[in-house]
């Protein structure tokens, strides 16, 4: 008679990471893909942790049992997981409240520098959203950093995100004379957020990685090393973390292009706008030329607005029309700012959500 022996294993949540976002209705955003690293992804092999995403962030098991606990729970001071992350819609940058970063700089996220939330969640940034995440420059471990004006080399300190400072010279060539220009060789250090610190030059936060890899963001979780509350390792025990990035929807300020649908220019000499029984502030009516001279009138809102999703083709402006001294009877409905027309303006330092509407 053979008998059967049935091994269960249980897995549980070590920590989770949700992005919210006030942009989308629900208050989730699903338009951010978060790929541990290399490095990161062997950890997790060797502590037999499993990564697990989702559509709005991702969750870290681990085998619920006494021997796989004893790693984790005697993880090194150094241990931490490394995620980039990814947009996967170019547009997340046209509705949320964050610089439009150029190419090879990143927003910096960490459990080390987190606040505590509503509930059992931990926001990975300074309290409130995310726009109050660091930027970090992504530079490799070997790069040059200029000065602007000549600093001994002992007034040049590098930092690591324990605040502590690091040795960055190059033990075959250190430098010892003043110079606007030095060597700093990082690459006996692992990947990492740096804080280079130059007599009279302004402060400068890099984000060190080989090979450098162009992200959105950078996010940090570390195991011994992050802030008290939010150590998943407390006492020698698991605590499970929920983690949150909490993005602010961005404020635009809304310009409208009337066009006739005839070929009569238009000739209005005043509006109201309003936006689901709420009114909203617009300029007066200018005279302006688009496209191939054709002629049409141009309203500003006075105030920037927050984009919101729209969830339903019947979510519309309503704008009421004066011609002369007589309002027309019927108002006019035109369509919301969508996400695709969003554009800085570097002489007025506006940012513009721009809709071209035929009435």
């Amino acid at each position: 008679m053979k008998s059967t022996i049935h091994l269960v294993i249980s897995w549980a949540k070590l920590f989770s990471v949700q992005c919210r976002h006030d942009y989308f209705r629900n208050g989730l955003c699903g338009d951010l893909e978060f790929i541990p690293t290399e490095q990161t992804a062997l950890a997790m092999r060797n502590y037999q942790l499993v990564f697990r995403p989702n559509a709005t962030g991702f969750t870290v098991l681990y085998k619920n049992t006494a021997p796989h606990l004893q790693p984790i729970l005697r993880a090194p001071e150094d241990l931490k997981f490394v995620f980039h992350i990814r947009c996967t819609d170019h547009r997340f940058w046209h509705y949320t409240d964050v610089p439009f970063l150029p190419e090879f700089k990143a927003l910096y996220f960490s459990n080390q520098q987190a606040a505590a939330a509503k509930s059992s969640e931990r926001l990975l940034h300074l309290p409130g959203i995310a726009q109050h995440a660091d930027i970090v420059s992504l530079r490799p471990k070997r790069f040059m950093l200029d000065t602007g004006s000549p600093v001994a080399p002992a007034d040049v300190v590098v930092l690591n995100s324990d605040n502590k400072a690091v040795d960055w010279q190059s033990a075959s060539r250190p430098q010892t004379e003043k110079a606007t220009q030095f060597g700093i060789h990082l690459g006996h250090y692992p990947d990492g957020k740096y804080l280079l610190k130059a007599k009279g030059a302004k402060d400068v936060s890099i984000y060190a990685m080989d090979p450098v890899v162009s992200r959105m963001g950078i996010l940090e979780i570390f195991v011994p090393a992050a802030s008290e509350s939010h150590r998943f390792v407390q006492k020698g025990k698991l605590q499970e973390q929920h983690y949150t990035l909490h993005f602010q929807n961005r404020s635009t300020y809304w310009k409208y292009f009337l066009l006739p649908i005839g070929r009569e220019a238009l000739s209005f000499s005043e509006v109201q706008v309003s936006m689901e029984g709420e009114k909203l502030a617009f300029s007066k009516p200018e005279a302006t030329v688009v496209g191939e001279g054709k002629q049409a009138l141009v309203i500003e809102s006075e105030k920037p607005i927050p984009l919101t999703e729209a969830l339903s083709d019947t979510e519309k402006l309503e704008v009421k029309l004066k011609k002369g001294d007589r309002w027309l009877s019927r108002p006019v409905k035109i369509e919301k700012p969508g996400i695709d027309m969003v554009k800085p303006d570097r002489q007025s330092k506006k940012i513009f959500s721009t809709v071209y509407a035929y009435i």
